[in-house]
């Protein structure tokens, strides 16, 4: 896990500033920001005095934001594409310490498994296995978060139990990466029309990985990490099938 800055208060809410957050009110010592998209956050100012690192740690995982993400934002750069994720709070703060190790611009660098891994030898499975926990009862979550670490196998046994469009639109992911590109396009061909992917053609991308599925081109892994990311905010705002 990176290691958190020492900064005082005023420096932490210039940062998450430029994260979009704005101060909505002052009680005190205590600043309250919020997100245009709902995250809140509080930010005790006393002078220069330091944060702790526990509390900066609270903050950022309030925020849903990583430590690499938060220390470019005090140098006034943007953040990754992992800290863009729009997810409910209870469900960023179970994910907080896996973005924060794996950040989405980080995750999934293969198009290709070619077959069914285990994601056991990622070096961050075991922080998916205690998010897993958590998150047991959303099978969308569970399949994308199991293919997050390169974990086809067990998002293949969640997608098998998940009769739903976005079960069989996972399901087409997992066989897509594995190398099964007919097995895929029958399982997008089973979703028809997902809400929350119309814009992106899935199937073009099936066909752009099959033709080279050797090369990891990196316009393709970005199409493949928006195509997870999308599908996994729609799962966390909606968690019914």
């Amino acid at each position: 896990m990176s290691r958190l800055p020492r900064i005082n208060g005023k420096d932490c809410i210039k940062a998450l500033e430029r994260a979009g957050f704005t101060v909505v009110r002052i009680r005190g010592s205590h600043h309250i920001l919020q997100h245009p998209d709902g995250r809140k956050t509080v930010v005790p100012v006393h002078g220069s005095e330091e944060l702790g690192p526990g509390l900066l740690r609270n903050i950022l995982s309030s925020c849903g934001i990583g430590a690499v993400d938060f220390v470019r934002l005090l140098k006034g750069n943007p953040m990754t594409q992992g800290s863009s994720l729009q997810l409910p709070e209870p469900i960023q703060r179970v994910l907080a310490p896996l973005l924060e190790a794996v950040p989405l611009d980080q995750a999934m660098p293969r198009l290709v498994e070619g077959g069914l891994t285990s994601g056991t030898r990622h070096p961050q499975h075991r922080l998916a296995e205690q998010a897993a926990e958590a998150l047991a009862d959303n099978p969308g979550l569970l399949a994308g978060l199991w293919l997050y670490v390169d974990d086809l196998d067990r998002a293949h046994q969640v997608c098998q139990d998940d009769a739903s469009a976005t079960g069989s639109y996972w399901h087409a992911i997992v066989h897509r990466r594995e190398g099964d590109f007919s097995n895929s396009k029958y399982w997008l061909h089973r979703v028809g029309r997902h809400p929350a992917m119309a814009d992106i053609d899935a199937r073009a991308l099936v066909d752009a990985v099959a033709s080279d599925p050797r090369k990891d081109r990196s316009d393709l892994i970005d199409k493949q990490r928006e195509e997870w990311a999308r599908l996994f905010e729609w799962c966390a705002k909606n968690p019914s099938p």
